[in-house]
């Protein structure tokens, strides 16, 4: 990670598609104006930070990364290509895309600065993560039970349909953050007590006093036998990975994912076994950081994909790893703060796409809020609508240029908060989605005159 950027804060945001993926020609835009074409990154002026569609690895082996004005495709944790999916703007020319892209990016990231935040890092989680108060990590101890209670993405065991396109549906990003932000954890001063299995209850008792646990715990864990049905979404341990990147061959969980895997596979034909418990005596509310207070109480923002980004952003950034010293000799921990909130992610997730599964579609993957799901082309209707039901919105790209195709009428499941960016993009209404992202920029009356202009359009 690069982390010796200037300080000095971008004047404008802009977007820069080089043709290859190699720095060369290419298209720009900036702060949302008119794309221009460019003969490579020499014509990328400086007081702009420029987000570029190369990725970390291609930006570094060009030099590119080397540039304190650029920024890799995935600065803004999702890839730039899965971003542009989202916004329905894969079909668009470059030079569209470039534009509008460009101004997505500005609003963003001038919600950034408004917060007080300069971006100096490789990415924007890094960036954010200065605004949380210091994370408390494990003792030696627990060192290993957190580690291994940690999965940030759960790769499937369902096998995709022949011809499938995948699908990326996801919670709506503000009030999901919002509640991630807001998990009781263990902190600091928390004492721990390591409870072996002979203290523990016998048998199916085992399970029923772990569910009863009023503390936060981790608990080990040994699965011999699992309905199959709950262990091909459930998939413990496949995806997650170690400090070094490799494969880590889990053992521990928190107690919100234990639980949630004892309320679901409460069946006779279930072997689980508890092979000991470490009990807190206390958790910790968690408050979201006073500087995006505005995310969560302005209304402007409720149907913002530049806010929806960034509050995404903010929440992630607070299960960051610990930050230790090059050739320390030592591994990075991950503090308690990352391990809940990444468990109370798996567990929402997951009953989500056992939901999905009852009802015949391929989830292939979920994390950060999100699922994917693998289709046939002819099959979009109805995970639209099923997706709506259960409080999940969908990409445009996936609904674009189709609204009167749509059944109606749509069944939105979430929360009410959200309903007007579902339906919108529901009906693959981009325009309208456009306006509202630019909401929060106008007075009362014009904001009052936007959402006129829309009522009756979701």
């Amino acid at each position: 990670m690069n982390t010796g950027f200037v300080n000095t804060k971008p004047s404008h945001y802009g977007i820069c598609l080089f043709d290859g993926r190699v720095p060369g020609p290419g298209w720009m835009a900036v702060d949302g104006g008119a794309a221009r074409r460019i003969e490579g990154p020499g014509d990328l002026n400086t007081g702009t930070l420029w987000w570029v569609n190369l990725t970390y690895d291609e930006c570094r082996d060009t030099g590119l990364l080397l540039n304190p004005w650029v920024r890799h495709s995935g600065f803004l944790r999702a890839s730039m290509d899965a971003l542009v999916d989202d916004l329905g703007l894969v079909p668009a020319p470059p030079s569209q895309r470039a534009q509008e892209l460009s101004g997505y990016f500005e609003r963003l990231m001038r919600l950034v600065a408004r917060a007080g935040v300069v971006p100096r890092a490789a990415s924007l989680t890094h960036d954010l993560a200065q605004v949380f108060p210091p994370a408390a990590f494990p003792s030696d101890d627990i060192e290993q039970p957190c580690r291994h209670a940690y999965q940030d993405w759960t790769r499937t065991h369902v096998r995709p349909p022949g011809a499938g396109v995948t699908v990326a549906l996801h919670f709506p990003r503000i009030p999901y953050a919002w509640r991630q932000l807001q998990i009781p954890v263990p902190d600091a001063a928390c004492s721990w007590t390591f409870i072996p299995p002979s203290s523990l209850p016998p048998g199916r008792d085992r399970l029923s006093w772990i569910s009863r646990l009023q503390v936060p715990s981790l608990v080990k864990v040994r699965l011999n036998r699992i309905q199959p049905e709950v262990s091909d979404i459930f998939a413990f341990g496949t995806g997650a990975r170690d400090n070094d990147s490799s494969l880590l061959r889990r053992q521990w969980m928190s107690e919100p994912e234990a639980m949630a895997l004892i309320a679901l596979t409460d069946t006779a034909d279930t072997e689980i076994v508890i092979e000991g418990v470490w009990l807190a005596n206390r958790s910790c509310p968690q408050t979201p950081p006073a500087a995006f207070d505005f995310l969560w109480n302005d209304a402007a923002f409720a149907a913002s994909w530049s806010a929806g980004v960034l509050a995404e952003n903010l929440w992630v950034a607070s299960c960051a790893r610990e930050r230790i010293a090059p050739r320390s000799g030592r591994a990075q921990r991950v503090s308690f703060r990352a391990v809940w909130a990444r468990a109370v992610d798996r567990v929402r997730l997951c009953q989500i796409a056992l939901a999905l599964r009852a009802k015949g579609w391929a989830v292939l993957n979920y994390g950060v809020g999100a699922l994917r799901v693998s289709i046939t082309p002819d099959a979009k209707h109805e995970l639209l609508a099923d997706a709506l039901a259960l409080g999940l919105v969908p990409p445009l790209s996936l609904t674009l240029g189709a609204s009167d195709q749509v059944p109606l009428p749509l069944e939105w499941g979430g929360e009410d908060l959200a309903v007007t960016e579902a339906l919108l993009r529901a009906h693959g209404n981009s325009g309208a989605l456009r306006k509202l992202d630019t909401l929060h920029l106008l007075s009362p009356l014009e904001q009052a005159e936007v959402l006129h202009s829309i009522e009756g359009l979701a």
